[in-house]
């Protein structure tokens, strides 16, 4: 078994090898190559001999400790973040030792940790990205790129097929992350054999591949304002590396930028693109038409079942089951951040999460219409929303995805987290609903700000078209308290579950099902809805 492993992995390698001639102009499937590598490497990883746990046996230097202690104090939330995804990586460490032996459930718990680490590592790279933007300007950065859609490069987007995109688009990222991890292991080696001690082997191969990657991408037609996002990128990834021990969570989380970076092009693409009118999106076919019924049937037979309960039991069913989704928020919680002898998917927060952005969603329309009676005002649908409820429905999860994870990140991570540290009056009950109060205020405001104005005021070349699709909502009361009482909601989801990650599927899925309804009318929203409460009786229970 351990030569058949050896024989894989060196076959997986090989194939890389092969997959880069495309680099050279050499004709080769590049896409089909990079597969079948990452199939021979997995399929190396569950044979190969499992190897005794030796612990963590690489970190930062303690010469950067007393930088960690100023970021602790100036901005907590985002160290928080950081050392919850380095303690991610460090735990699957024992995963990736214990992989092999031709264990099924070894490799489930290894694949599981890899990924779970690689989603905690993106927005750490994304702040390398961040962190390199700085300090090559950001504001030189904001400006390019603006006019994609009228570029060939934008019309190339459209052109292609989007799986065959997807999928190359995968292919490079995992083949990029190959290559530039065995240059470090290369240099690594190097540098061990040439005397270095401890830690500098792996800070000297860094600085060496971080110096290769930047002239590398100079040399491709790259400015600076460009190239070092993507330096600080892969550094991030090299240092994941050197922490989890494995390819899997450079090379996920090196596909999940890439991806990202593909439907943010596509996005900027579709934003100016000539979509057609949203007043003239025709209604409903007939097919879909069945399907929104159908998914509004079966809600309505779990009501009947539900009915026949309550015939039984009483009305007090309905409570205890709110009573039991609001305990499963903390349990949930515990079972995701715990340091567990299993690793958990994500997969198991959908539902609930899911389950709580009908809520959310409920929250903010019944205080809106409640504020408009008191105030009547309606809000007129804005032109990017408008821009972008006619993109590809891939697309809508894409953008609403984004955009709730930006929001909790910054609202709830860092707002409501920051405030309720900084108050200091009152007990832990009024520092709390003081900061959520606050947090869900600035949250609010947040929706109503016109950053087309924003990037007119701070100098950037944005053109007419950009800065008038990023006018937002116009100000009324009515909107104005709807999105306070969500504001409000996702900060009880969030401290009763400890994680980010519930809030954001639950915000993703209330800007989802608002969406749905707006392009495609009150029955698919209906079905939409209906589908989530299914989703809780196939659910299976994790905690």
């Amino acid at each position: 078994m351990r030569t058949l492993s050896k024989a894989l992995e060196a076959s997986g390698y090989a194939l890389f090898g092969i997959a880069g001639l495309k680099g050279l102009g050499i004709h080769v499937p590049l896409t089909l190559l990079t597969g079948l590598g990452v199939l021979a490497l997995t399929a190396s990883k569950f044979l190969r001999v499992p190897r005794p746990f030796e612990g963590t046996a690489f970190g930062l230097p303690k010469a950067s400790e007393r930088v960690t202690l100023l970021l602790d104090r100036g901005l907590p939330s985002i160290m928080s973040l950081v050392r919850q995804a380095d303690a991610s990586l460090t735990e699957h460490q024992r995963f990736e030792a214990e992989v092999g032996g031709g264990s099924v459930p070894a490799f489930v718990n290894w694949l599981l940790s890899g990924l779970k680490a690689a989603m905690n590592w993106v927005p750490v790279s994304l702040l390398a990205m961040l962190g390199g933007a700085v300090l090559v300007s950001p504001l030189k950065l904001v400006s390019g790129g603006l006019g994609l859609a009228q570029t060939e490069a934008g019309q190339w987007i459209l052109r292609q097929s989007w799986p065959h995109l997807v999928a190359r688009v995968t292919a490079i990222e995992v083949l990029g992350q190959v290559y530039a991890l065995a240059g470090f292991v290369g240099f690594r080696a190097l540098f061990r054999r040439l005397g270095f001690k401890g830690r500098n082997p792996e800070f000297a191969s860094a600085a060496v591949i971080g110096a290769c990657c930047l002239s590398f991408l100079l040399a491709h037609g790259f400015f600076w304002m460009q190239a070092a996002p993507l330096l600080g990128i892969q550094l991030a990834l090299v240092y994941a590396y050197c922490r989890s021990r494995t390819l899997l969570v450079p090379a996920v989380a090196n596909v999940v930028l890439g991806l990202a970076s593909l439907y943010s092009a596509r996005m900027v693409v579709l934003l100016t693109a000539d979509l057609g009118s949203i007043d003239a999106l025709p209604g409903i076919p007939g097919a879909r038409g069945v399907l929104a019924v159908l998914g509004l049937s079966l809600a309505l037979f779990a009501a009947s079942a539900a009915w026949r309960f309550c015939r039984k039991e009483g009305w007090g069913f309905i409570f205890a089951e709110a009573s039991e989704q609001w305990q499963r928020l903390r349990s949930l919680g515990l079972w995701w951040s715990r340091p567990a002898d299993l690793p958990g998917t994500p997969l198991a927060l959908v539902p609930a999460g899911m389950l709580w952005g009908i809520g959310i969603y409920l929250a903010s329309y019944l205080s809106y219409y409640a504020a408009h009676r008191i105030s009547p005002s309606h809000e007129a649908v804005p032109p990017i929303l408008k821009q972008t409820l006619l993109m590809p429905f891939d697309m809508l999860v894409y953008v609403f995805l984004i955009g709730a994870a930006l929001e909790e990140l910054i609202f709830r991570k860092g707002l409501f987290n920051a405030l309720f540290k900084r108050i200091k009056s009152g007990d832990a009950r009024v520092r709390f609903w003081s900061a959520a109060f606050i947090s869900a205020a600035v949250f609010s405001g947040f929706h109503f700000i016109d950053f087309g104005a924003v990037l007119g005021f701070l100098g950037i070349n944005a053109s007419r078209l950009i800065k008038s699709l990023m006018m937002v909502y116009g100000f009324s009361w009515a909107g104005f308290i709807g999105r306070v009482a969500a504001g409000l909601v996702l900060v009880l989801i969030y401290e009763r579950s400890q994680i980010l990650l519930i809030p954001i599927i639950a915000h993703f899925t209330s800007n989802l099902l608002e969406a749905v309804g707006l392009r495609w009318g009150l029955s698919w929203f209906l079905a939409s809805v209906a589908g989530i409460f299914l989703l809780q009786l196939l659910e299976r229970r994790r905690p």
